[in-house]
């Protein structure tokens, strides 16, 4: 650097470089990803290694090199150092143990955040055990374990733990815990590893793996976890039993995630098993199938604290049966009543709600926030249509004529993606409905609720590319763009949408 500018850099308040450094050096451990796909907060990584070593972001280090003045705020700022993700850790083929013991050190006596990747792919060769270079860095890291808040392990086989010694480890402050698919024998060669985790400190209170039930048992402190992200390996009832007997320890749960349940064999003629949770403020299912089988984890659950119910179906088929939990799932609403804000379906069809929408929306009275959306289907005809629409009216119906439904609803999101179908739903009736329900939720609207601040209308219609026919006319037209529309309502603006693929029409209100 020439004098001058050195001179100029150097009259630059160290604050401003803190910032300026901090958002150069705290990389994303994937192209254009965050970071909190991996730790869960918005906080990136400071050291990269992919690909097995070919490819490598140390922006710190760099930094480092330019000259004194740099490198001496750099080294001043621990945080840095501290977070390292490396992908192809079993296959290194670059000796870089010195690199990370240089974060190490450098990051001094900071929390490390830690993710490694030991996925099989095409440009990484299938190995046993560790490489050598992989065997020292992780040699490397070990030594610093007591250190380390979050760790995240997304691995294939865990044959990259088997030539190590955990005897000596610990995680005194880890906070997180992400692993994927995990089985652990009691001959496995790693099992000195979660002997480890399962000697954590108080700190630890987030989770998420795929495993068996027994082993969250086993190996991690259930009592003191306050998030639990799991998808469990053993299917039908053993499955929902074995995990309903083991969430009765998560005494301090607060936020609960399931994803691919399959449960369709666990019967729901079976008594129900209950389990309260009595912190709990988030449920969210993701179920391989829609409904069938969660009978019983329905009617076992007593959240009287929950806050956020979501429940998302995907892969679903046109044989399965959505009607069969609906009253177990009307008994764990109404447990949770009186504390739910925030409900999100997206199934594949709105009719397992119809013949009882109105007594499941007046049993919400708190409920602020309200998003269904019906998905795309895979194939015409695979679900009578028409039965999806008299059910969409008829809840727009509701919305609009009963001060009993949602009093303090400010959201209000209906999704209607149906590449095939998405012309039926967007028709003069749900276009007449969907100002009803604005006008009926606006500031002179029915005295007995909470003005609706966003009132939100998504149709997909793949029928028709480049339009999208609103109220018998094109989108540019219609009550939407009544100035009286506006001034009645105390609108200020209603944002209409159209998108390439799938073409959609989206009208949305606030006030």
């Amino acid at each position: 650097m020439s004098h001058p500018v050195t001179l100029l850099f150097k009259r630059v308040p160290v604050e401003v470089w803190n910032e300026i450094f901090r958002r150069a050096c705290l990389e994303s451990p994937l192209d254009g990803s965050p970071s909190y796909d991996v730790f869960g907060d918005s906080e990136g990584i400071t050291l990269v290694v992919k690909e097995g070593g070919d490819d490598i972001r140390a922006t710190t280090y760099n930094l480092s090199r330019v000259s004194s003045h740099w490198r001496a705020i750099v080294i001043a700022s621990p945080q840095l150092w501290s977070s390292i993700h490396i992908q192809g850790i079993h296959v290194l083929r670059r000796n870089l143990a010195f690199l990370v013991d240089l974060y190490l050190r450098h990051s001094k006596s900071y929390p490390l955040k830690i993710s490694l990747d030991a996925l099989d792919n095409f440009h990484l060769s299938d190995v046993e055990g560790l490489h050598p270079h992989s065997l020292q860095v992780m040699n490397c890291l070990m030594k610093h374990a007591h250190r380390v808040q979050d760790l995240s392990l997304e691995m294939s086989r865990y044959s990259v733990l088997h030539n190590m010694d955990f005897q000596g480890v610990s995680f005194d402050i880890l906070r997180s815990f992400r692993a994927g698919y995990v089985l652990v024998e009691d001959a496995s060669p790693s099992r000195s590893f979660w002997d480890a985790l399962a000697r954590s400190g108080p700190t630890f209170s987030h989770l998420s793996i795929e495993t068996e039930s027994s082993l969250l048992d086993t190996f991690f402190p259930c009592e003191q976890l306050v998030s639990l992200t799991f998808q469990p390996t053993i299917l039908g009832l053993d499955g929902l039993l074995g995990f309903l007997r083991v969430l009765r320890r998560f005494t301090r749960l607060e936020v609960l995630e399931m994803t691919e349940l399959d449960w369709r064999d666990a019967s729901p003629e079976l008594p129900a098993f209950p389990v309260e949770l009595l912190s709990l403020r988030k449920l969210s299912l993701s179920p391989f199938t829609p409904f069938t089988g969660l009978s019983h984890l329905f009617s076992s659950l007593i959240l009287p604290s929950l806050r956020v119910l979501e429940i998302c179906t995907h892969r679903l088929q046109s044989q399965h049966n959505f009607d069969a939990p609906l009253e177990a799932f009307i008994v764990m609403l109404s447990r949770s009543a009186a504390s739910l804000e925030r409900l999100v379906l997206r199934t594949r069809s709105i009719r397992i709600f119809d013949s009882r929408m109105s007594e499941v929306l007046q049993s919400l009275p708190n409920l602020v926030y309200l998003d269904i959306t019906v998905p795309e289907r895979k194939s015409r005809g695979e679900l009578d249509d028409d039965g999806d629409i008299r059910a969409f009216h008829r809840l727009l119906t509701i919305l609009t004529s009963d001060e009993l439904v949602l009093p303090k609803a400010s959201h209000i999101i209906l999704n209607c993606l149906d590449h095939f179908y998405g012309s039926r739903f967007g028709n003069s009736d749900t276009a007449e409905l969907v100002v009803k329900v604005m006008e009926s939720r606006s500031c002179i609207g029915i005295s007995g609720v909470s003005p609706c601040t966003v009132c939100w209308l998504e149709l997909s219609d793949g029928a028709h590319y480049g339009s999208c026919r609103i109220h018998g006319t094109y989108s540019t037209k219609g009550p939407f763009f009544d100035p009286l529309f506006f001034s009645q309502n105390h609108l200020e603006r209603i944002e209409i949408q159209l998108s390439r693929h799938p073409t959609t029409c989206a009208i949305g209100m606030r006030s």
